[in-house]
């Protein structure tokens, strides 16, 4: 109900009620970015509902984050009622897109290994230049963001940090509303070496010998995450040719305290046999 009145007459309680009208059609105006059907799919309304004010500004908020979402960060969107016969209303949306909000600079703190040009190398998130005609990635996504701190990572320790913390990611929009500039902070821990590895099978009945083959990581190798797990692939699978097809590997990574080496310990636990 848009009002409820509660009075009294005489010796009777009266409650008056104003009900809320029905919306007959839920229409958008001024989109050409995200297509009607995207929007409709986005909001709660629906033809034959109730309206209320508080669906309509929750609506609201959800168009405005979806279009940032696309990188529209100066996007407006006006609620507009029409009314009809039979307490009845059409609901317009209408948006004025602005223009896409672009990504000006990419900074980063705490990269004492790498430069900042390198490391830009390796986000997905771009910057924005005139040259870049068909560029996507030159808007500011938030999900992005979250993925660009993992490539990060992941980038770190492929090349011996294997303390890396990729702290954040911050995005600070201009005064004028056009363009963001974006801060990644790391802290880089220091670089490793890897002092020894081992293939240790415990109990297992596996030819340590032909499982020594398969490891890609060796003694004086700079600390490679990336290697790490494709030794990991490598050992499973030599095991599955020696009959244990569900063998699992796990490595044991050992720092050694004052000279940034570690040691990798493959242990193997063979699982099951399998016989045809």
């Amino acid at each position: 109900f848009t009002d409820v009145q509660i009075f009294r007459r005489g010796n009777q309680v009266v409650i008056k009620v104003e009900e809320n009208p029905q919306i007959n059609r839920v229409n958008f105006e001024g989109n050409s970015e995200i297509k009607d059907a995207d929007l409709a799919k986005e909001v709660e309304l629906r033809e034959r509902m109730m309206f209320t004010r508080a669906r309509v500004v929750s609506d609201v908020n959800r168009i405005i984050s979806l279009y940032r979402r696309s990188g529209f960060y100066t996007v407006t969107v006006s609620p507009k009622i029409i009314r009809l016969p039979q307490n009845r209303v059409d609901l317009v949306f209408e948006i004025n897109e602005g223009g896409e909000t672009k990504v000006k600079n990419i900074e980063f703190v705490g990269n004492d290994n790498f430069s900042a040009s390198d490391l830009r190398g390796v986000v997905g998130t771009q910057e924005a230049r005139w040259w870049k005609f068909f560029a996507r990635n030159d808007t500011y996504d938030p999900d992005r963001l979250e993925y660009d701190k993992e490539l990060l990572r992941r980038y770190y320790l492929r090349h011996g940090f294997a303390d890396v913390r990729v702290i954040g990611a911050d995005a600070v929009l201009s005064p004028d509303g056009e363009y963001f500039n974006i801060t990644y902070t790391v802290e880089e821990g220091p670089k490793y070496k890897i002092a020894d590895v081992a293939v240790n099978v415990g109990e297992a009945n596996l030819d340590p010998e032909d499982l020594k083959k398969a490891v890609r990581t060796g003694v004086g190798d700079v600390y490679d995450a990336g290697r790490v797990d494709a030794t990991v692939e490598r050992l499973t699978l030599a095991a599955s040719r020696q009959g244990f097809v569900f063998a699992k590997v796990n490595p044991n990574i050992q720092r050694n305290e004052g000279d940034s080496t570690l040691n990798i310990t493959y242990n193997i636990v063979e699982g099951t046999r399998t016989y045809i």
